[in-house]
């Protein structure tokens, strides 16, 4: 009887302790600082497993002024994948592009000038 209580107990702080875990890494978070001189329109990122950019991470209504920043989920769990590639778009659809970014939980990133591809 005791091991049998033993147990129940040890599965539930397993239990406890991989739901507290998960509910971590899908509260992982980053922030986009703006730097780059202009007003940025659209916010991108995937990881760099990925072909695609995926959606705008900006709300239908929002914009990055320079020097402002947002702070976004990430879409996927750390353990999952911790290297992201990001692009900024502005007015004209200038490109600011950061590729291969290990990204750590609550990680800034900062965009400049120097960040500029073009279109």
């Amino acid at each position: 009887m005791k091991r049998i209580v033993l147990l129940v107990i040890f599965i539930a702080v397993f239990l406890m302790a991989c739901a507290s875990s998960n509910s971590n890494q899908q509260n992982s978070t980053i922030t986009i600082v703006n730097r780059t001189g202009f007003t940025v329109f659209f916010v991108y990122f995937s990881p760099v497993a990925d072909n695609y950019w995926g959606p705008n991470r900006l709300r239908s209504n929002q914009v990055l002024r320079n020097g402002q920043s947002v702070t976004l989920p990430l879409p996927h769990p750390l353990n999952v994948t911790n290297r992201y590639d990001f692009r900024l778009v502005d007015l004209d659809g200038d490109s600011y592009i950061k590729q291969n970014i290990l990204v750590t939980n609550n990680s800034a990133i900062i965009f400049t000038f120097s960040d500029f591809v073009g279109r």
